[in-house]
């Protein structure tokens, strides 16, 4: 990228879990100084016997200030699902 703030957008994310009862999901981007860029909350309901849910999140877009190491995280209540990592460098 060529400058910062740096607009991104639009992204699509695909969540696929297995299991029954409720459980609340959220999927957010952490900035390297630890800010929270953006993140989107749902619940899961219903899943019946040994069923699944899915959840297609949008994500139109949202700005990036700095340069460095950005993680996105799945969590389930307070617990990381899964985190990965994506990097954006200013180059000048």
């Amino acid at each position: 990228m060529d400058c910062l703030p740096y607009n991104v957008g639009p992204i699509a994310a695909y969540v696929l879990i297995a299991g029954t009862g409720s459980t609340s999901l959220s999927l957010s981007l952490e900035a390297p100084n630890g800010e929270v860029v953006v993140t989107y909350h749902n619940v899961a309901d219903n899943w019946g016997v040994l069923g699944t849910y899915e959840w297609v999140v949008h994500i139109h877009e949202f700005t990036l200030n700095q340069s460095g190491i950005y993680h996105w995280q799945l969590c389930h209540g307070h617990d990381v699902l899964l985190e990965c990592p994506m990097q954006f460098m200013l180059i000048s």
